[in-house]
């Protein structure tokens, strides 16, 4: 009866109560996982055995069918390294972010720390300044793995002939009265590239354009705010989509692109979007959103005194900034964002702070998680094409320009297909001869350092990629990154998986290979660490070095089935159902492979290398080995004798399906005596399939069939 529970009472009945409740969960979570075998529900094969595709349930976390909207998160990018009175003439110039600038986004990503927000997927323009503030952030939150969607929808205004010039130069080429127009009438062009002067160091024939926009009707020589404004829809429609799925998307943009977004939340018209506020630089604006009636998502509005805390801070922001009290009249304040701190203090406090990166050629941990300073660039930009052309046809097998196909314009010349396979530059863990595997250890300096050398060199040859494949670990996106950095090609989209990491060591991760050896003799440990089919003993499911630990893995591996172990581990532990997706506690070479070769042939080859489109892979040496083996043919008795060092891009030719070097300079032919392949590394340099000459004097006639022009070999 109730007379007999006194306090002590209703405290056991409360603990029986939860131990029937946990067994409860147990029951219902072994029938779950009996009736999911029996159905075929976690261990249905995929049609294609090992194949890339969703399978249902697989990831982690929770799928509701309306689940809560994800949060919004706007960052305009740092400032830049130019000093122009007025940057809207910056337009579609691509400088750098100057040390201030880095300083902003380091402070904008601190913030973002501390109020606990996270990230889901990221959205930015592909200029330089967004893509190495999207950088920053990225490194900062630790979530370098996230997918960055580089759209030049989110570009900033393009400004024809008057890119690079600030307002004096504008007034005393066309008058004050077009500059006037220019900062108030939506619907004024600036003039085009052509009228660009001649007489100032900035030209517009310097303005940055992206190859393959080059035949794109969207883009327009010059632009009116109200184009600009206009053309971020399309960037606009996708965000709201990743929104409704629950994501928190990041957007960084610049002033009118990030002015568009908050016009479509707050329902302002042109005229006030471009009137709108100077967004300031290192404060991240919130935006949150609820689910309507009708299932949309809506803005969520705040209460009364945050509208008044965001009004205060606007107002305070306004009073600080010159450029504001110029317009003459005052300008739109957004009204339901958040700013997560008060815009004029973070500026305040940037100008106090050391700078944390020297320069563009110094690297500290902010960036990279090392510190690289002082690196000198060898490679001469004044270098002509001939001299490149000369040295590339001298390297081993020769990278070769073709002259333009059908369709292309006559007398052009277009790069030769290339892919590029890179092991990722060399870390701590490869100096101290430790395993690392997935575990996630940034580049050591020589390794930022050999990652930035194989750049130049690609550079030098006149190399141009067109898409980037990398794994889930910092090092192999750091490395790709900085290929891309000496390439100046940072706005090349990378495609990044964790079906290309690492193989997974198990148990031995972060061991010492020397202790290793020691304690289970040479014969067990080539077997660990070089066999095919031999794995190393598995890490525990409790283990900190299990990637069903690690968020990235549990949250976004979404094409593998759920483990039935691992489900009811996790059930029984969070006390309700908790879906767990199979991931590897050990890996042979073998089972590497059955992850990354399905990989390039479902996903690299048909959209990229089918498409002749030219491919860099940055990945780890496991990954490249399994994958050398199915592209050189080597026998899985002879993988363990086959090395692949650190930071050397290796050549793959898809025609004769052979490995080449680039010529370095060193003077040595042979790469064997360059580089440390292993004992079995003369099996990547197998003779080409495929005849150069042949294949190219065959090609050549066609063309010439097609334009019935003469044409000069390359």
């Amino acid at each position: 009866g109730s007379g007999l529970c006194d306090g002590r009472g209703s405290t056991v009945m409360a603990l029986r109560s939860e131990k029937r409740s946990r067994a409860a969960v147990m029951l219902v979570t072994v029938l779950a996982c009996t009736s999911a075998v029996a159905n075929g529900g976690f261990f249905r094969l995929p049609q294609l055995s090992r194949s890339i595709q969703m399978l249902p349930g697989a990831s982690g976390r929770s799928r509701k069918a309306n689940p809560d909207p994800g949060t919004l998160i706007l960052v305009r990018n740092g400032q830049p390294d130019w000093r122009l009175p007025d940057e809207r003439f910056i337009g579609w110039a691509d400088p750098d972010l100057s040390e201030d600038g880095q300083m902003q986004v380091r402070t904008a990503a601190r913030l973002l720390l501390e109020s606990g927000h996270t990230v889901d997927t990221v959205y930015t323009s592909q200029m330089k300044r967004s893509i190495r503030t999207v950088w920053i952030i990225l490194h900062e939150l630790g979530r370098i793995y996230l997918p960055v969607n580089k759209d030049w929808r989110l570009a900033a205004r393009r400004c024809g002939a008057l890119t690079g010039l600030d307002e004096e130069d504008v007034a005393k080429h066309w008058g004050a009265d077009l500059l006037e127009k220019l900062k108030t009438d939506i619907h004024t062009s600036p003039p085009p590239t052509r009228e660009a002067p001649e007489d100032v160091e900035y030209t517009a024939s310097r303005e940055r354009v992206f190859p393959h926009l080059c035949d794109s009707s969207e883009i327009l020589d010059t632009e009116s705010i109200a184009e600009a404004l206009g053309r971020v829809d399309p960037a606009w429609k996708a965000v709201t989509k990743q929104l409704g799925e629950g994501k928190n998307v990041l957007v960084v943009g610049h002033q009118l692109s990030l002015a568009a977004f908050i016009a479509h939340m707050e329902g302002l018209s042109q005229r006030e979007a471009n009137a709108l506020l100077s967004i300031p630089r290192g404060c991240p604006l919130i935006y949150k959103f609820d689910r309507g009636p009708n299932g949309r998502i809506v803005l969520r509005q705040p209460s009364q005194s945050g509208m008044a805390e965001t009004r205060k801070r606007c107002e305070a922001y306004l009073a600080e900034e010159s450029r504001e009290r110029d317009r003459g009249t005052l300008p739109v304040l957004p009204k339901y964002a958040d700013f997560l701190a008060d815009p004029v203090y973070l500026n305040k406090m940037a100008l106090q702070q050391t700078v944390y990166r020297d320069g563009p050629e110094c690297i500290t941990a902010g960036a990279f998680g090392t510190e690289l300073c002082d690196v000198v660039d060898e490679y001469s930009p004044e270098s002509n094409e001939a001299a490149v052309l000369e040295m590339a046809q001298s390297a081993a097998g020769g990278l070769r320009r073709r002259n333009a196909g059908p369709g292309e314009k006559p007398g052009s010349t277009k790069q030769a297909q290339i892919v590029c396979i890179i092991r990722h530059g060399k870390t701590e863990h490869n100096k101290l001869g430790l395993f690392t595997g997935w575990e996630d250890v940034p580049l050591a300096a020589e390794g930022a350092a050999e990652a930035m050398e194989a750049g130049r060199l690609l550079a030098m040859y006149g190399v141009e990629f067109d898409v980037v494949y990398a794994s889930w670990l910092s090092r192999s996106i750091s490395t790709a990154w900085l290929v891309l950095e000496q390439l100046d090609a940072l706005w090349l989209p990378i495609v990044k998986s964790w079906r290309l990491n690492e193989r997974m060591y198990g148990a031995l991760t972060s061991l010492s290979k020397r202790m290793i050896r020691t304690k289970y003799g040479e014969e067990q440990f080539k077997l660990w660490r070089r066999g095919y089919a031999t794995r190393p003993p598995p890490v525990s499911s409790f283990s900190p070095n299990y990637p069903g630990n690690d968020d990235r893995y549990v949250t976004y591996v979404t094409d593998v089935r759920n483990s039935v172990r691992e489900t009811m581990i996790r059930s029984i532990e969070a006390g309700r159902l908790e879906l767990h997706p199979k991931l590897p506690k050990a890996e042979s070479l073998r089972d590497c492979m059955e992850r990354t070769i399905p990989y390039w042939q479902d996903v690299i080859v048909p959209q990229a290398i089918d498409e002749g489109k030219s491919v860099l892979v940055s990945s780890s040496e496991n990954a490249i080995r399994g994958l050398m083996m199915r592209l050189c043919n080597i026998p899985p008795e002879q993988i363990v004798g086959v090395e692949i060092p650190t930071g050397v891009p290796l050549i793959y030719d898809v025609k004769s399906r052979c490995i080449r070097l680039l010529d370095d300079g060193s003077g040595i032919d042979d790469p064997l005596e360059r580089y440390n392949f292993g004992s079995n590394g003369h099996l990547l340099f197998q003779p080409c399939e495929t005849d150069y000459e042949e294949d190219e004097d065959a090609a050549t006639a066609d063309e010439d069939k097609h334009h019935g022009h003469q044409r000069v070999s390359a």
